[in-house]
């Protein structure tokens, strides 16, 4: 008789596998690996100290407490937290090293008041049109600098990355992909010839970095293709 009714056996051996394959594929680009919502059910901390061994050193998660539990298991890489951060959660980025994505001027503003010291990276919407600084075309490029700059004026806040997502990169021949590629190193572009150093810059996702290998940039984030 079965003890439980359902169970899930994880392969460690597959998932070393499967971020050696990442590695080979992201070539100079460092690999973001994206254990947010528990690894997707495979188990965050015991994924993430997988990883770390076979020499990953930067995550992503979804939210401050998922970084935090990756702190609290030991995980000393980098720490990404996707998703947005209020409240008392503000001092869990501070207290854990985690580096915050930011996508407004307004949000800026508001972890800024926590006067604490917080890493961030500035999150770009090229298209996605779900999170993100609005920069769809070339032509909003000025407008939205001028946010960027303002939102990482504040002494607490310290610019390491920028980002956007790919909307439909699952799909070789649809043109979004490439449209938005061109408005996000457009914009990092703008920024350099204006003096703002954005740091780390990542655009690809699980799918971009099996369809679109020139994309890859300073880092990629892999989510799904861990798992798969």
């Amino acid at each position: 008789m079965l003890k439980n009714r359902v169970e899930a056996v994880i392969n460690t051996a597959n998932l070393k596998h499967n971020f050696a394959l990442i590695r080979s594929l992201a070539g100079d680009s460092r690999v973001i690996s994206v254990v947010k919502a528990d690894a997707y059910s495979h188990g965050a901390v015991e994924c993430a100290r997988i990883i770390e061994e076979c020499g990953g050193d930067m995550f992503a998660v979804a939210t401050a407490h998922e970084g935090a539990e990756l702190r609290l298991g030991g995980i000393k890489g980098d720490i990404l937290v996707l998703g947005i951060s209020l409240g008392e959660d503000i001092a869990l980025l501070n207290r854990y090293d985690l580096i915050q994505a930011v996508d407004s001027a307004e949000y800026a503003d508001e972890i800024a008041k926590a006067s604490v010291d917080i890493r961030i990276h500035i999150k770009l919407d090229t298209g996605m049109s779900r999170l993100g600084f609005y920069c769809h075309k070339c032509a909003d490029i000025p407008q939205t600098f001028l946010l960027v700059k303002n939102a990482v004026s504040h002494p607490s806040l310290r610019l390491e990355g920028i980002f956007t997502h790919f909307a439909c990169s699952e799909e070789q021949d649809n043109p979004m992909t490439c449209r938005q590629f061109e408005v996000f190193r457009s914009f990092c572009d703008y920024c350099r010839q204006n003096g703002l150093d954005v740091g780390l810059r990542h655009c690809c996702n699980s799918a971009a970095i099996m369809n679109f290998p020139e994309m890859r940039l300073d880092a990629v984030r892999a989510g799904i293709i861990l798992y798969g």
